[in-house]
């Protein structure tokens, strides 16, 4: 009813109606997605686990963003050379 639609040429003699929101949430999808990936390329880079911060991102993009900054960076390896917890 109240919706506003912008019209774009479709074809000649024709037009076809696109909402304007739908470039704003193409443009969200891509900067969440983005973030996701940033953030596990930064895990990645400390040695972190990468599956595990990328699942986070997921979740919570930028929470993950700055812990994986925040961190220091791990020993290649840390967990197999430590062996089991005492």
């Amino acid at each position: 009813m109240g919706e506003t639609y912008q019209r774009l040429p479709d074809a000649p003699g024709g037009t076809r109606k696109v909402p304007p929101m739908i470039f704003l949430y193409i443009i969200a999808i891509i900067v969440y997605i983005a973030l996701i990936f940033i953030t596990m390329g930064i895990a990645n880079q400390k040695n972190r686990s990468v599956l595990g911060f990328g699942l986070l991102a997921v979740f919570v993009p930028l929470i993950a963003l700055i812990i994986v900054l925040i961190i220091n960076p791990g020993k290649p390896g840390a967990a197999i050379e430590d062996g089991p917890v005492e």
